[in-house]
């Protein structure tokens, strides 16, 4: 019997995947072209998506995937200055 391919093992081979004729046309229609895209690419637009609007925690799983890689001149710093008034 076969091994059986744990959860990590399933979400990199979906993640792996090339993007459909939809999504390709659904990326262009946003503006982005890629070569050979998948559903990595997918996620990392979506992901790039909800940090343009706004979403905080969008930016900072950003920030942190791409560690010390320059993004061009001076520090990005986030400030969450609106805070949780449920305290």
């Amino acid at each position: 019997m076969p091994k059986q391919k744990s959860l990590e093992e399933e979400i990199k081979a979906i993640l792996c995947q090339r993007a459909t004729d939809a999504d390709r046309d659904e990326l262009e229609a946003l503006g982005m072209k890629f070569k050979n895209p998948t559903k990595m690419t997918l996620l990392a637009v979506a992901l790039y998506e909800k940090a343009t609007k706004g979403d905080l925690n969008a930016m900072r799983e950003i920030f942190s995937r791409l560690g010390d890689a320059p993004l061009g001149q001076g520090e990005v710093v986030l400030i969450d200055d609106i805070g949780n008034t449920d305290k």
